[in-house]
């Protein structure tokens, strides 16, 4: 038998919001970097946009009435039934 586990989540907008701010230090990293010609830097800035670019598509609309099942390279961890971002 399967039993429902309520998933963990996040509110959205901030984070949202907090992946945004992360994106625009990062490449005012890069930036900062490149002026420098610190190449150590560079490759730190660059591996650490491609992080955050990878956390955009984690987040998820949940309708009113829907739920979103959340797994993790196949493991069930969770249903989120509360709407919103």
């Amino acid at each position: 038998m399967i039993r429902e586990k309520v998933a963990r989540t996040v509110p959205g907008l901030p984070m949202m919001l907090v992946i945004l701010i992360g994106i625009g230090l990062d490449i005012w990293l890069f930036v900062r970097a490149g002026q420098a010609e610190n190449w150590r830097g560079v490759v730190v800035a660059v591996v650490v946009l491609a992080g955050l670019i990878l956390m955009l598509p984690g987040f998820a609309i949940v309708m009113p009435g829907e739920a979103k099942v959340i797994t993790f390279f196949g493991s069930y961890l969770g249903t989120v039934n509360q709407q919103g971002l």
